[in-house]
């Protein structure tokens, strides 16, 4: 696929462009569109349960909202600090 540092900042420079130019409803729009498609993550993550896919279950996905783990990217401080 497409390398993410590169769809960053497409869209990146997209939503600028928009926001330079002044015309908000299409930057309002477009955001939207953007917010929608991520949308699609919540039956993917239906579908991967059911296909068995994920080793964990719902209760790794429980435990995700609560006590995040991000080993080797960030310690527990900075994560609370971003948040």
């Amino acid at each position: 696929g497409i390398p993410a540092w590169i769809t960053f900042l497409g869209v990146t420079l997209l939503l600028f462009g928009i926001v330079v130019t002044g015309k908000y409803w299409t930057f309002e729009k477009l955001t939207m569109l953007f917010c929608l498609f991520n949308f699609v993550y919540i039956p993917a993550a239906f579908w991967a349960m059911q296909t068995g896919n994920v080793k964990e279950g719902w209760l790794a996905v429980g435990k995700g909202f609560y006590a995040p783990t991000l080993v080797g990217i960030l310690p527990m401080s900075a994560m609370i600090t971003l948040i």
